[in-house]
């Protein structure tokens, strides 16, 4: 993997911790509970080696308020009562 310009030997624990790596990407990734990369914590460089970052538990429960609260507008939204209606007839 490239870091800073120059090739860099890069561990890789399995199909999750590669979305750590997704820090180099562009930075709306790692903002936006709606993309994997949130989840995730920033490589780290030691040793000549690059590691990938550990997993966040609170952009987790984070990302499930912003679910849930996006879930429930829509509902809010679609399924609101009308309440009382003023009519003439």
């Amino acid at each position: 993997m490239y870091y800073g310009g120059r090739y860099v030997p890069a561990y890789h624990y399995g199909y999750w911790s590669s979305y750590s790596f997704y820090w180099g990407a562009p930075s709306w990734y790692y903002w936006m509970p709606f993309h994997p990369a949130f989840y995730w914590g920033a490589p780290v460089y030691a040793d000549g080696v690059l590691y990938p970052g550990g997993f966040s538990w609170v952009r987790l429960f984070i990302g499930l308020f912003a679910f849930a609260f996006v879930f429930w507008l829509i509902g809010r939204l679609v399924f609101r009562g009308r309440g009382t209606r003023y009519t003439s007839y």
